[in-house]
């Protein structure tokens, strides 16, 4: 026995399975596949597929192991809404020549964070670290300073920072509190012991000396 079905049927049949699926009520991003790499830079790049609330954060996350495993990851991001459904970021630093990534792109939303696929690349390199000062060049205990340079990085983990004296007899500690790719916000000890010294960073475990005196202020 033959059955013909007819186009009228067949619509409203297809109607009916469309609506059936429903959209889920958060946003889908879509990691995307590297765009460029070479031993200097690599673009990250992501999609929304499904916008469906105003996003507050947005971003990329990579780490050495897999995701599920990783607790401390390279990542940037932008306290922003992107411009469109696509978005992208060109990356400098954090990267290590034969060394394998794991990439996901993500987006946050006030009900919470969605995060794309996993994409693994290799690394080739990245550009040279540049540290070019820092700022106040007086600062009082427990108060704050700013490095700039370019090429820091996008862990925090991977930054120490400290201070010697003149005489390079006396050192102390300083708190890394925040980070991007071009600046370093460090905060000194509620106490300190002497009044002169020379600052110094280290990234990724390369040592770095800042040009100049920087002067403390008990409070």
């Amino acid at each position: 026995m033959k059955i013909y079905l007819s186009a009228s049927f067949i619509l409203i049949f297809s109607l009916i399975i469309s609506c059936s699926e429903e959209k889920p009520d958060y946003p889908v991003v879509q990691t995307g596949e590297i765009s460029r790499i070479d031993d200097k830079n690599v673009i990250f790049t992501a999609r929304i597929l499904n916008n469906t609330g105003k996003i507050n954060e947005y971003g990329f996350k990579w780490f050495t192991s897999t995701p599920m495993y990783a607790d401390d990851p390279y990542l940037v991001s932008y306290a922003s809404e992107p411009k469109g459904d696509y978005f992208e970021s060109h990356i400098s630093s954090s990267m290590k020549s034969g060394v394998s990534y794991f990439l996901q792109a993500f987006v946050k939303t006030s009900s919470g964070i969605s995060y794309g696929r996993v994409v693994t690349f290799e690394g080739l390199g990245s550009e040279a670290t540049v540290v070019s000062g820092f700022k106040p060049d007086t600062v009082s205990a427990g108060g704050n300073l700013t490095i700039w340079g370019k090429n820091f990085g996008y862990r925090k983990s991977d930054v120490a920072a400290w201070c010697m004296n003149t005489d390079f007899t006396q050192g102390m500690g300083l708190t890394v509190n925040k980070k991007t790719n071009d600046t370093i916000l460090l905060t000194l000890p509620g106490a300190i012991s002497f009044t002169t010294g020379y600052l110094r960073i280290s990234i990724t475990g390369t040592q770095y000396s800042l040009p100049g005196l920087i002067h403390f202020k008990s409070k």
